[in-house]
């Protein structure tokens, strides 16, 4: 409800000094005192409401002044009105406080919630919130406070349960699980006490379970810990944190569900009470980011790294272990002739093939990737520099054999070069793009038609 009240952030304060409050016995006014003006100011700005309860908040969301002896009395001045609403009521305050930020001074809207009470009862009331931010003796939003006549049914915290935990009312519940945002509800300790429809069916869970495990007890292992520490710090001190998690599939096989979960902690009195959890389904949108991030890197016919992500390998290798890192650049001969005879399709399926190859002759831990064309590289690790000769040797033999099963005309050049103090990823390529074509010329002149 602060988002409600608190109007715009360049909104000017009631004037006042911190830790000061003064009452008024005989109209039972609390309000946070100070040098800015006198008392009176404000008694004649709310002199159509003294008939009511009523509050005025300043732009940060907090009580400055507490009119009447309505379900919150002087103590709660200082704090935030939204600490005193109950969790289920949220979604409708947050659709309020949309309007209200976007309002006119003169404006009013009207929200019907819970309070949390002065007598730690709970109060069924309506708030009738105006924008005063004109009026030079508030300066911010008046909420009038009317009471439904008594309070909640049944009295101190309806329905509550096991370690003060509170079911909402039947037509509050109603609301609230009709409201397709997936919500819940959870006590300082970490279990449920509310969860709406949408948080059941995003989680696959039913309300029991749910409220027997908790959050933790739905996400996947790797996830809980966070969970657990950001349930445990919330509770000491209070806040709001928003973080990734990975639910676990409701049944062998399903789809794993990815989540955005922003935790909120409501507090009563200075104490946290509860912990509202809103989940945002990123299932779908954290695919396609992966398979956006799939295309950027790779090349779409292999599915090799693309030249791009190569040099990325390459710049991190040389950062950690530059003294280990070895680069094989392999360039296919006769690839052009086979393209004019057999046609793309067949040269197509003979990349595919020497991609294969290559990443069947590397380790563990060796990157391939096409260059482009018919040019491939390899980033190797190794303390002996004759590992990569040695690997280029087999890498050729390998296309050699495939040539002759495929009885096309295709060999391999392969040019290797070590890393050198201050190399970047382009000097590694350049002197392994040389020891490719040096490679290259020994072989055409061991050909019988070049002597």
């Amino acid at each position: 409800m602060s988002t409600v009240v608190s109007g715009r952030d360049d909104a000017r304060h009631v004037p006042s000094a911190a830790g000061v409050t003064t009452k008024d016995d005989a109209t039972g006014l609390a309000r946070t005192g100070g040098t800015g003006g006198p008392s009176h100011l404000l008694l004649d700005a709310l002199a159509d409401e003294l008939g009511r309860s009523a509050l005025v908040v300043d732009g940060t969301g907090r009580i400055v002044a507490v009119l009447g002896r309505g379900p919150l009395g002087p103590g709660c001045v200082g704090t935030r009105l939204l600490d005193h609403c109950h969790p289920v009521d949220l979604p409708r305050m947050l659709d309020l406080a949309a309007v209200a930020l976007r309002s006119a001074p003169g404006w009013r809207g009207e929200v019907a919630v819970q309070l949390d009470a002065s007598d730690g009862d709970w109060h069924d009331v309506t708030l009738t919130v105006r924008n005063r931010l004109d009026d030079p003796a508030i300066r911010g939003f008046t909420v009038v406070v009317d009471v439904a006549g008594e309070k909640a049914r049944g009295g101190a915290r309806p329905g509550a349960a096991a370690h003060g935990r509170r079911r909402p009312e039947p037509e509050l519940e109603l609301l609230a699980s009709a409201i397709p945002l997936p919500i819940l509800v959870l006590d300082p300790d970490g279990a449920a006490s509310f969860v709406n429809d949408a948080a059941r069916s995003l989680c696959a869970r039913l309300l029991v379970p749910l409220a027997e495990t908790g959050l933790a007890g739905i996400v996947d292992p790797g996830d809980r810990l966070a969970v657990e520490e950001t349930l445990d710090s919330l509770g000491q001190r209070g806040g709001e944190r928003t973080m990734s998690l990975r639910l676990l599939a409701s049944r062998r096989g399903a789809e794993e569900r990815v989540v955005d979960a922003t935790f909120r902690a409501r507090t009563r009195h200075g104490v946290v009470a509860a912990i509202v959890v809103s989940l945002v389904d990123v299932t779908v949108h954290r695919a396609r980011e992966s398979e956006l991030r799939r295309m950027a890197s790779c090349d779409p016919l292999t599915g090799l790294l693309n030249r791009t992500e190569v040099e990325e390998v390459l710049g991190e290798r040389l950062l950690t272990a530059p003294e280990r890192v070895a680069l094989l650049y392999v360039d296919l001969d006769g690839f052009k002739a086979v393209n004019d005879t057999h046609g793309h399709d067949v040269g197509d399926e003979l990349l595919v093939q020497i991609a294969q190859i290559l990443d069947a002759k590397t380790r563990p831990g060796d990157v391939v990737g096409r260059l482009g064309g018919d040019e491939f590289a390899i980033v190797t690790e190794s303390p002996d520099p004759t590992d990569a000769q040695g690997l280029a040797c087999r890498i050729e033999v390998a296309i050699a054999e495939l040539s002759t099963s495929r009885r096309l005309p295709v060999s391999a050049s392969v040019g290797a070069a070590t890393a050198q103090p201050g190399d970047t990823p382009r000097d590694l390529l350049r002197r392994a793009d040389s020891a490719m074509y040096a490679e290259k010329r020994r072989r055409h002149a061991l050909l019988p038609s070049a002597r």
